[in-house]
């Protein structure tokens, strides 16, 4: 629910309110995680506008990663993109939503993932 990185170690609270330190000599491997960006807002002074994002992740050994999407009201999660890695590798992720008025973004996975970039693309409606 809660991480925070103090005194050379990252300490998390569950969603049971159990306290962890992870301890930096121990495997990274089965680490699960997630990540929820605030919304992005498709719309900018009533011109409409539409996103496209760009990932780029470099994978340990042994991990994976998941994105999913959720557009304006929608209840569940959508699958977008799943990868696995049998070895160390940079995967880029392509995230192209369907129209809506808002998004969301949620990444998860297992194992040690850093995303080295995330790029929006957005494109604004002309009045032409």
């Amino acid at each position: 629910m809660e991480m925070a990185f103090t005194d050379g170690y990252v300490h998390y609270v569950n969603d049971k309110g159990e306290l962890f330190r992870i301890d930096r000599a121990a495997s990274r491997q089965d680490i699960e995680w997630s990540v929820t960006f605030a919304p992005f807002n498709e719309t900018i002074n009533e011109r409409k506008g539409y996103s496209a994002f760009h990932l780029r992740v470099d994978m340990a050994e042994g991990s994976w990663i998941t994105a999913e999407v959720k557009t304006d009201n929608d209840k569940k999660w959508e699958k977008v993109h799943t990868s696995h890695s049998g070895e160390a590798r940079t995967i880029t992720i392509p995230i192209i939503p369907t129209r809506c008025d808002k998004i969301n973004v949620r990444l998860s996975g297992k194992g040690e993932c850093l995303v080295k970039t995330f790029i929006r693309e957005f494109k604004m409606r002309s009045d032409a």
